[in-house]
């Protein structure tokens, strides 16, 4: 038998054994939820009275119907801290307004966001906490 013939099932073995030590020990299974992340904004303005998360001209949440490609519910409001719990864009716009509705500061965040459970594989629930002034 020629020696390349015998070299074959040789070379097919090794190859096999470099993929499959490639491969992870088990098969990770992540739960199909939807995390909520907290993002607390200290707000360092005077006279502020309503709070918006922006992404792309869209705001959350609003007085008015809107899909802003954020899912934010109301705040939870302790004295300069608005808390807010739900999914946020990478890159949004914090708008703070007036009793009268008047605008008085929009402000470009890119918060950074840390994991507080689930796994490095699965993700989980996340916060961050931005700072706000006129």
């Amino acid at each position: 038998m020629n020696t390349r013939r015998r070299m074959i099932p040789v070379a097919a073995g090794v190859a096999a054994l470099a993929v499959t030590g490639c491969a992870p020990a088990e098969p990770v299974a992540c739960p199909l939820i939807a995390y909520m992340s907290t993002l607390e904004i200290v707000v360092d303005v005077p006279a502020a009275e309503d709070v918006l998360i922006c992404h792309d001209d869209l705001c959350a949440p609003s007085r008015e119907a809107s899909d802003a490609g954020v899912t934010v519910f109301p705040a939870v409001v302790d004295g300069d801290v608005w808390t807010f719990t739900g999914q946020f864009p990478q890159d949004m716009t914090i708008e703070v307004y007036d009793a009268a509705s008047e605008l008085l500061t929009s402000t470009a965040v890119d918060p950074d966001w840390r994991r507080t459970g689930g796994t490095e594989e699965c993700g989980g629930p996340t916060e961050a906490s931005v700072t706000v002034r006129v």
